[in-house]
């Protein structure tokens, strides 16, 4: 229903300026709202029941527009990782909430304020902006829903945003102050000078000791960790892998050749280009222009039409859905390219020049042989392919491995040692651990090792998978031995970047202590930059820093200069130059008045929420927690 009703109150304050309204509606009962009768339920609200298939039928709904709306990469348990499930029931539960209300203020939704919402709702209208039936259809059949229930649904989205409404009538104004703070401190820039002391540029450390190594190898035990490694086998199960396997007769071949005539043949095709228009005076004008010599361009300007279309070759069915069919048979009738006269179709007047003619042609055995081969070869390896899934699956019953499933179907057994979480091997290169199924490094991770083989759909739809965890190598601290020289590198970069802070705090020193910041940079050989005036988000500048560095900058005052670390290691000397207040220009304005609509919005939320609340505290409502979990 409405965004408001789902969430819950943000303030104690609200909550109890709604209690003496909640009290009021306390004692009310309506009918089985849901229905009841034994079935099971998932919640009860008041003595109503929410039944178990009102509540999956609901989910079900919204999971498929979840999952469309993520190009079908959701599946149940990330949907009840981020909570649609207790979202739904809250809405049903609302729902009831809300109808209670409406049943004992006695508020009705007319019909013709139902009918009027059908008619004028853009999901539902042509381009002409007529009510379009055939939308309204599909729309009810995509949705699960009879006219009747759909209906009845709209009727208690109007009465529930009555009562909205009315909860939040008036005006809820965000406090100007609050909303200037806001831009204020989004708004605020600053002009900055700065320096980089690359950290390569420094005079490289002393070799380190090995007591040193060891202590930077000690305090630093999650960089040589190796994570939690699994390997793993599989069989790919695909029609290009089934191919070369399958052997197609000349008896078959030639039988197909006789029973695929159709699809074989390449019919006639027109290329044409039309002038449409929109009156017959039109079309003849440029009809006659044409046949005293004017190009098909020029007689459309001369006619005010607009110019020319031209159109792909088309059969002749093709030109007919597009032009009509007395177009199409009068262009199939021409043997050689030439003009139409004006004709009409359903929709327009039409002058159409033939630009090309093609005759259909069907080819002989020998010139199809080749075409054939691969279309039949393709649909024989396409029905072994789920033959040889059901064998698997058959084999995988019983108790089979997947050495054993090679064995049998006769296809090799492939195998990777080695991945982690994040897709990578042991030495942190990434990997693709079954070339087509993405999916697998998530199931990787829920498969338990020496549990039975396990057959996954392909990525593109086009085979299976047959999956093996092999075996779990559990994360370890490699031995200092093992990393003895990445451990020597990084401490060398982490001794790198210490000495450039060093130096960069002692140029701050300088600069700080009234040396010129050219003078500062020209002594160390290095350079200054001075960025536009950037805000606090950055604003698309490409600054070198990070947000720590950010708000080091946003916190000192003009002429203080700050040091900082870059994404690399390097450090950065910067002087704020100048503190700038925010520009108030439109766009400003703009924003102010964007953060003020969304804060009322809250403040209707928080009053919406909290009367809910309230309501459902008073009425009574309980959720079978262990029966929601099944329903899912």
């Amino acid at each position: 229903m409405l965004q408001q009703l789902r969430k819950s109150a943000g303030t104690w304050m609200v909550k109890a300026l709604m209690l003496l309204l909640v009290a009021s509606f306390a004692t009310w009962g309506i009918g089985d709202y849901l229905g009841g009768g034994g079935e099971q339920v998932v919640a009860e609200v008041g003595g109503q029941e929410i039944p178990t298939a009102s509540f999956q039928d609901e989910y079900r709904q919204r999971l498929a527009a979840a999952q469309r709306q993520f190009g079908g990469r959701l599946d149940a348990d990330q949907a009840k990782a981020i909570g649609l499930p207790e979202e739904v029931l809250k809405q049903q539960i609302n729902t009831i909430l809300l109808e209670r209300v409406a049943q004992q203020m006695n508020l009705r939704a007319p019909d013709d304020v139902v009918r009027a919402l059908i008619l004028q709702d853009p999901a539902f209208t042509s381009q002409e902006g007529e009510f379009d039936r055939l939308k309204f259809q599909d729309f009810l059949v995509r949705s699960g829903l009879s006219e009747d229930m759909f209906v009845d649904l709209l009727r208690g989205e109007v009465r529930g945003q009555a009562i909205a409404r009315t909860v939040t009538a008036g005006e809820l104004p965000a406090p100007e102050s609050l909303t200037s703070a806001v831009v204020d401190y989004v708004g605020t820039r600053r002009r900055v000078a700065y320096l980089i002391v690359d950290k390569q540029s420094v005079p490289a450390p002393e070799e380190p000791a090995p007591s040193e190594l060891q202590a930077y190898y000690n305090a630093h035990p999650d960089d040589y960790t190796a994570p939690e490694l699994r390997s793993v086998s599989w069989i790919s199960l695909s029609p290009a892998g089934l191919r070369d396997r399958i052997e197609i007769s000349e008896e078959t071949l030639r039988a197909a050749y006789e029973d695929r005539q159709d699809s074989l043949n390449v019919p006639p095709t027109r290329t044409v280009r039309q002038v449409a228009a929109f009156d017959e005076e039109t079309a003849r004008a440029v009809s006659e222009a044409v046949a005293q010599g004017a190009s098909l361009e020029a007689a459309a300007q001369q006619a005010g039409a607009a110019p020319p279309v031209a159109l792909d070759p088309l059969t002749r069915a093709d030109l007919a859905d597009l032009l009509g069919d007395e177009v199409a048979t009068a262009a199939f009738e021409r043997s050689e390219p030439g003009i139409l006269p004006a004709m009409e179709s359903p929709l327009a007047w039409h002058v159409v020049e033939v630009t090309e003619v093609k005759d259909g042609s069907a080819p002989s055995f020998e010139a199809a042989r080749e075409q054939l081969a691969d279309t039949l070869a393709q649909e024989a390896a396409i029905d072994r392919l789920y033959t040889l899934a059901n064998e698997v699956e058959d084999l995988i019953a019983g108790g089979a491995r997947l050495k054993e499933i090679g064995e049998t179907i006769g296809l090799p057994v492939q195998s990777h040692d080695g991945i982690d979480a994040s897709g990578r091997d042991i030495d942190g290169n990434p990997v693709d651990p079954v070339p087509g199924l993405a999916t697998l490094r998530r199931e990787l991770w829920r498969m338990e090792a020496g549990g039975e083989p396990e057959t996954f759909e392909n990525d593109n739809a086009e085979g299976f998978t047959v999956v093996q965890l092999d075996a779990v190598s559990p994360p370890r601290l490699r031995s200092f031995e093992e990393v003895e020289d990445r451990v020597r590198a990084d401490w060398t970069d982490s001794r790198r970047a210490e000495l450039a802070m060093q130096e960069a705090e002692a140029l701050a020193r300088d600069i700080s202590g009234g040396t010129d910041m050219q003078d500062v940079a020209a002594g160390s050989g290095l350079a200054v930059s001075e960025p536009a005036p950037f805000t606090r988000f950055g604003d698309g500048a490409r600054l070198p820093w990070g947000q720590p560095m950010m708000e080091k900058l946003f916190a000192a005052p003009a002429g203080e200069v700050v040091t900082g670390s870059i994404a690399n290691g390097s450090a950065v000397v910067a002087r704020i130059e100048e503190v700038l207040p925010v520009e108030r220009n439109e766009a400003a304005e703009q924003l102010q008045a964007r953060l003020s609509e969304r804060w009322s919005d809250g403040f209707r939320q928080d009053l919406t929420g909290a009367f809910l609340e309230g309501l459902a505290g008073r009425v009574g409502v309980t959720i079978n927690q262990q029966e929601l979990d099944r329903a899912i």
